[in-house]
């Protein structure tokens, strides 16, 4: 709270799980952070707010922007001069005037920016009735269901990727792990192999049947789709030759939808390396379900097209890079990160 009015939370995207969480609380403001992206990202993120908070005053600062003529009465927009992501609280100051009433209020941030935008909260000022500014923080920290199971998708780079991820893993991980890499029938075995002699959990081929159980991590076989069905307490592994899908067989977008329905909230995914969007569903799906979703991030992907398509559609809670991303699952997973569900700023 700061001089009458709320922050209730920021979030990375309008169609991520964080901001449909505080679009549940009641918003009277939200406010669009735009530090990168142009005219067509801004495009994406005000129709997504517009759909779910009709009529609801937006502001936009910073970045081009064209409004519709039903949408000029309800979003307003700074614009700014020069490079101002490193002069916020200036900004705050100098160009967000002094009355704003007691909105409740969010911010949507967006993270392709080059640098972050910082902000103490006591800076934060009253504007004018129709405007709200605030920062996003470094990290969104809001409640989260406990994981219960682990799924991962990788194509292009994905065995070095895992190979990196897998064994960085502890021994008593408290839940199972599931990998779609994108690989023909019979080399997936030799991925299992290796990477079970370099890593603390126990690695196999699924064959379907398996009782799902922690410490142990199941790699989808080449050219059959990997699923997990719940029966009651317990879940179990399921192969199937279904059509392919985006092209794949396995198929990220299958497993993460089956482990979405299986396991709801307490899915957790990260969506590696790789060519092509397969993943893209399956992380609509687990987010939907309330569950998250990491992207490893560019600059570390031999291949940034997977995690991109996931990040883009704003259903990336984090962005990690890949020597960081095995303790980032592992913190998740073990609730030792506080439960953040998004990093504002990362490239």
């Amino acid at each position: 709270k700061a001089g009458g009015f709320e922050v209730l939370g920021t979030a990375v995207s309008a169609r991520s799980l964080a901001f449909g969480r505080l679009c549940e609380l009641g918003l009277d403001r939200v406010v669009v952070l735009a530090t990168a992206g142009g005219d067509e990202r801004l495009r994406v993120e005000l129709d997504e707010i517009i759909r779910r908070l009709p009529g609801t005053p937006i502001l936009v600062l910073g970045g081009p922007v064209t409004l519709a003529p039903s949408e000029a009465a309800f979003v307003s927009r700074v614009a700014l001069p020069g490079p101002w992501e490193a002069r916020v609280e200036q900004v705050v100051a100098e160009v967000v005037g002094p009355s704003l009433g007691a909105p409740r209020a969010a911010v949507v941030a967006e993270r392709r920016g080059s640098r972050r935008p910082s902000l103490k909260p006591d800076t934060v000022r009253h504007a004018r009735p129709d405007v709200f500014l605030a920062p996003p923080p470094a990290r969104v920290s809001l409640r989260v269901p406990r994981v219960e199971v682990l799924v991962l998708a990788s194509s292009t780079g994905g065995p070095n990727a895992l190979g990196q991820v897998i064994p960085s893993l502890p021994a008593d991980l408290p839940v199972p792990v599931l990998i779609v890499q994108h690989m023909p029938a019979g080399f997936t075995r030799n991925l299992a192999e290796r990477l079970d002699e370099r890593a603390q959990l126990r690695v196999r081929e699924a064959e379907g049947g398996e009782l799902l159980a922690p410490g142990t991590v199941w790699i989808a076989p080449g050219d059959r789709h990997l699923t997990v069905v719940r029966d009651g307490a317990l879940v179990r592994t399921q192969l199937d030759d279904g059509p392919r899908v985006n092209s794949c067989r396995p198929a990220a977008d299958v497993l993460f939808a089956s482990a979405a329905v299986a396991f709801g909230a307490g899915t957790l995914g990260a969506v590696l390396t790789g060519m092509g969007r397969d993943g893209l569903d399956g992380a609509r799906a687990v987010t939907a379900a309330g569950g998250r979703v990491l992207a490893q991030s560019g600059e570390t992907c031999v291949v940034w097209g997977m995690p991109r398509a996931v990040e883009e559609a704003g259903l990336a809670h984090a962005l990690v890079p890949l020597d960081d991303l095995g303790a980032r699952l592992t913190d998740a997973v073990l609730g030792r990160d506080d439960a953040p569900v998004a990093d504002v700023g990362a490239t």
